[in-house]
């Protein structure tokens, strides 16, 4: 089975602001569920080179706190202490356009899920910011206890992509009376 869900949000910061905070907002108490980011690539930075283009990358590593149910623990591959997550960023600060790509890395053998996100400088308001995100899991199998993982996981994914948008508008408010208090 497939399943997608696509979000859209206005941030009302300016693009820079808001990928500089979306780069730096793990791990923060808000958001339990990422225990740890690991930088494992990168090419972003003022020493760092640019592609030709103007793209800036960098690839990190989430370890993520294993959300499934007790009951679905009780399956052995499912019983993971923690889960490992892929992220992509293309950073292109001259079009002011940053792309992210996350996957599971966790259970590829059974399950993809992935989330693409966009951020861009807001067509209604050049201030602001646009952020895009779709994301979706596919399970390799099927049968009932697939079904249940699956309708989990979706409404898990449904609300907690709104959490997370909740969390980047709680950092980039408390960020900003900081810089406003200097």
């Amino acid at each position: 089975m497939v399943f997608e869900v696509t979000i859209q949000h206005v941030f009302k910061f300016s693009w820079l602001y808001v990928t500089r905070t979306h780069l730096t907002k793990y791990p923060t108490e808000k958001e339990e569920m990422v225990m740890k980011m690991d930088t494992v690539e990168e090419n972003m930075g003022k020493h760092r080179r640019k592609d030709s283009d103007g793209v800036q990358y960098k690839r990190r590593i989430a370890v993520c706190r294993n959300i499934l149910p007790a009951i679905f623990k009780r399956i052995p591959v499912l019983n993971e202490e923690s889960i490992l997550l892929e992220e992509e960023c293309w950073y292109n600060a001259e079009s002011e356009i940053m792309k992210v790509k996350s996957r599971n890395l966790t259970w590829q053998d059974y399950a993809n899920a992935w989330e693409e996100s966009e951020f861009m400088r807001c067509p209604n308001n050049p201030s602001w910011t646009l952020f895009d995100q779709r994301g979706g899991i596919e399970l390799k199998y099927s049968g009932v206890i697939a079904r249940m993982v699956e309708m989990f996981v979706h409404s898990y994914v449904k609300s907690n992509s709104w959490k997370a948008v909740h969390v980047m508008e709680k950092l980039l408010e408390e960020r900003a009376e900081v810089i406003n208090t200097k």
